[in-house]
């Protein structure tokens, strides 16, 4: 860096001596390259706008349950005991909810979580809960108070992905459901 600093500076000596007689100097454009890796980073482009409505965010839960219809799925919205939206679905055999968090007063919410739970029989140990979590990255497994096995992934929406995006998490949602009920033997 020291050497590259000393080649900038010579020259702006040798640049700043011309007479006015001379041609100008052109840099050289291996430093123009050198000059421009010591510039700080600019900022990455705005995102361009999305089609079809814009992002989506966890504000509008009719919104999303309609996304989530188009894409194929069933999606009947109500509230939780606290007010809140929650989105009610299924894939096979499986019932889940889109559950909605960050909320104020029902409201205004910031991120959804995709939540199942299952009763099966033997219990599914800790040792396969602990497994799907250390072999998967899309869908965190517990057991809940009851010893059943859950399985939920939390989406940040606090400001908006594209409606394509989003569709891509539901299609790794369903890959993942269907992958956990074969891993506790549902």
């Amino acid at each position: 860096m020291r050497a590259l600093a000393g080649v900038v500076l010579a020259f702006v000596a040798v640049a700043g001596s011309a007479a006015a007689s001379d041609p100008p100097l052109r840099p050289d454009p291996a430093l123009r390259l050198a000059q421009q890796s010591l510039r700080p980073p600019t900022r990455a482009p705005a995102a361009t706008p999305v089609p079809d409505g814009g992002l989506v965010d966890a504000t509008d839960a009719g919104r999303l349950a309609g996304l989530m219809q188009s894409w194929g799925w069933l999606a009947k919205v109500s509230k939780d005991s606290a007010g809140d939206p929650r989105i009610e679905s299924k894939i096979s055999k499986s019932t889940f909810s889109v559950t909605f968090y960050g909320c104020d007063k029902g409201q205004n919410c910031t991120s959804v979580s995709l939540e199942t739970a299952y009763i099966v029989e033997p219990k599914a140990s800790l040792e396969t809960i602990n497994k799907w979590n250390r072999e998967k990255r899309w869908g965190q497994a517990a057991l809940n108070v009851r010893g059943n096995p859950t399985l939920s992934l939390a989406i940040n929406l606090d400001q908006g992905v594209s409606p394509k995006n989003l569709e891509s998490t539901f299609e790794r949602w369903r890959t993942n459901v269907t992958a956990f009920e074969q891993a506790i033997g549902w």
